[in-house]
């Protein structure tokens, strides 16, 4: 009856198209993150993401790496940071405010603008204490539903207690499941909430971050995993079951507004919106089944593009609710991008680079000569861009290449 798949879960999905997989299903772990190596070519590693703040740009990667520029990307700064493992994302809400997370659910702050971070969240010790919440669940609907096996076989009609259990919806069908299906379900949940506890803690990696003021933020991760918190990362909520993403489909992206819009994307074409803080959810019909690896929007929300697998992109211009398909001209996925005005950016796998200056209604196509597969881009000034990836850092100038 149980449902469980074994997937690979993407280092923020650059890297659909290249021989980088990253499993969080069989890692080694240290018992405690350990630090990030000071390493004179950092700026040449495995880079994920981007970020620029006022006049700083961040970058972020392999082996727990962050570097800070000041003179738009000439020179950079490698900052000493408590893990050393894969960082995914990066999000400044200021000047100073700043979050990065990725593998093992870590996320690290920094209050002083990228001088120092301090680990904000131990991903595999907050994956213990929800392993323990989660047999201590699984123990007590195991127990309500055997309750509610007697009661049936002694004539009572238990459907409406049924229909409001956790495993109701049997996952792959609109029909609640019979008590004696949920019971089953029930145990092997158990089961396997025994066996996550008698080994180490592996934790799902996170894939992106974003805050929405220095106080409500979000992570999102592999298997469904989603965090928010509201005292700016002192404690975190798993709100993984809060999206209606029952496949629990990878989210690898998260934008959020200090006027309540939460967008999220993710695997299989999912796409969630709320407009309340994430009080609530709802998911948006979207007419492709194509992963989505980045979400990209204006400062203020009115603008969200969604872009993943094999070029495919949309537009939203209602805050999530619905979403129009564009055509950026690129055949291979597309990793990340940014917006400054009408001025959009896509970037990804294979060197691919899509530039908009119409919002999106129109593209231009270029290949980064070195063809180094890219995960998240930045506009740093008239025709100028800050593109990480494989290969780290590369800067291009759209005004000295030829469109293709």
């Amino acid at each position: 009856m149980h449902h469980s798949v074994t997937r690979v879960a993407p280092a923020r999905m650059l890297l659909v198209a290249t021989t980088l997989v990253f499993s969080c299903l069989s890692p080694v772990h240290a018992a405690e993150p350990t630090q990030s190596i000071m390493m004179p070519k950092a700026g040449k590693s495995l880079l994920l993401d981007a970020q620029q703040q006022g006049d700083a740009l961040y970058v972020v990667g392999e082996r727990g790496h962050i570097l800070k520029s000041t003179d738009n990307g000439n020179t950079w700064r490698q900052a000493q940071v408590p893990v050393a493992q894969m960082l995914t994302a990066v999000h400044f809400v200021n000047d100073q405010l700043g979050w990065a997370a990725g593998h093992d659910g870590h996320i690290v702050h920094t209050a002083d603008g990228g001088q120092t971070w301090v680990l904000q969240r131990d991903g595999l010790k907050a994956q213990a204490v929800l392993n323990e919440q989660r047999l201590k669940a699984a123990r007590a609907e195991l127990k309500r539903l055997q309750i509610l096996q007697r009661r049936e076989r002694q004539g009572e009609d238990v459907t409406a207690e049924l229909a409001n259990g956790l495993y109701a919806n049997g996952f792959d069908s609109d029909e609640p499941l019979s008590v004696d299906e949920q019971l089953e379900e029930a145990s092997w949940q158990v089961s396997s909430a025994q066996e996550r506890l008698q080994g180490p803690s592996i934790a799902p990696p996170l894939m992106d971050i974003r805050f929405a003021d220095q106080q409500r933020g979000w992570a999102s991760g592999a298997f469904g995993s989603l965090l928010s918190t509201t005292d700016g990362g002192k404690t975190w909520v798993d709100r993984s079951a809060d999206v209606g993403n029952a496949n629990n489909y990878h989210l690898n992206a998260i934008v959020a507004f200090a006027d309540g819009t939460v967008v999220i994307g993710g695997e299989a074409g999912f796409l969630a919106y709320s407009h309340d803080g994430g009080a609530s959810f709802n998911v948006a019909e979207l007419d492709s089944e194509a992963t989505i690896f980045d979400l990209i929007a204006t400062d203020d929300g009115s603008v969200i593009v969604a872009t993943g697998l094999r070029g495919t992109t949309f537009r939203s211009q209602d805050r999530g609710q619905s979403w129009e398909a564009l055509s950026p001209g690129v055949d291979y996925s597309l990793a990340g991008g940014a917006m400054r005005g009408d001025n959009l950016v896509l970037a990804g796998a294979g060197g691919s680079i899509a530039i908009s200056e119409d919002g999106g209604d129109s593209f231009r196509q270029y290949i980064l000569p070195t063809r180094s597969s890219l995960s998240q881009a930045v506009v740093i000034g008239e025709n100028q861009f800050l593109l990480v990836g494989q290969g780290g850092i590369h800067r291009f100038d759209a005004s000295a290449s030829t469109a293709k």
